[in-house]
C-alpha cells in the first residue's frame, strides 16, 4: 500500500504540470500500471457526440497484448455503461459479461474506472486478479486525479482562447488604437 501511495504521489505530481489532454491522458496509462498494479491500461475519452469512447492512450502492455485499442460505444458495451453511470466496476471474469466488447479478449480480469464527463480510464489482466476494495479505493483516488487534471487542462485552454479572442476583438477595435 505504501507503494501504491507513493506512486500515485509521483503522478499527481506529473500531473500538475501537464498542458494537454493528451499529456494527461499519457501520465495516466502509465501512472494505471503502477498504482493499480494491473499491467494493461488505456484511457478512452468521450467523443464530440458522447457516441464513443474513443481511445487517447494506451500502455505498452496493452498494446502488445491487442494492438491498438478500439473505440467503444456508449451503448451495450460494459465501459459505456460505466461512463453514463458514473460507477467503478471490477470484472473478475470478463468473457462471462453478457455487454463484453470482445469476448475473445486476452485480458480476463478489467477495472472499468469513471472519469467524470471526460471518459474512462479501463485496466486489464490477462489473470483473474484479486481485486480488494483497497485496490478500487487507489483506483478511485487514481481517477480523481485525472479528473481534476482533465478539469484544469480544459480550464487552461478555454482561459487562453478567452485571452485571444480578447486581443483580437482589441486590435480590431477602433476603440483599442485611443
Amino acid at each position: 500500500r505504501e507503494q501504491q501511495l507513493k506512486e500515485l504521489n509521483q503522478a499527481t505530481q506529473a500531473l500538475q504540470t501537464a498542458e494537454t489532454k493528451q499529456e494527461v491522458a499519457d501520465i495516466g496509462v502509465e501512472a494505471a500500471s503502477d498504482v493499480l498494479d494491473i499491467p494493461a491500461n488505456a484511457i478512452h475519452l468521450s467523443d464530440a457526440g458522447d457516441t464513443r469512447l474513443v481511445p487517447a492512450a494506451q500502455n505498452d502492455e496493452l498494446t502488445s497484448l491487442i494492438g491498438d485499442a478500439p473505440s467503444l460505444p456508449m451503448t451495450d458495451s460494459i465501459a459505456g455503461r460505466v461512463y453514463r453511470d458514473g460507477e467503478t466496476t471490477v470484472i473478475r471474469d470478463v468473457t462471462q459479461e453478457p455487454n463484453v466488447h470482445n469476448s475473445e479478449t486476452y485480458l480476463r480480469t478489467h477495472l472499468y474506472l469513471p472519469l467524470a464527463d471526460h471518459g474512462i480510464l479501463i485496466a486489464g489482466s490477462k489473470y483473474q486478479v484479486a481485486n480488494d476494495k483497497h485496490d478500487t479505493a487507489f483506483g478511485e483516488l487514481l481517477a480523481g486525479t485525472l479528473v481534476a487534471a482533465f478539469d484544469r487542462v480544459e480550464r487552461e485552454q478555454n482561459l487562453r482562447q478567452r485571452k485571444l479572442e480578447i486581443s483580437l476583438l482589441f486590435e480590431e477595435s477602433p476603440l483599442g488604437t485611443i
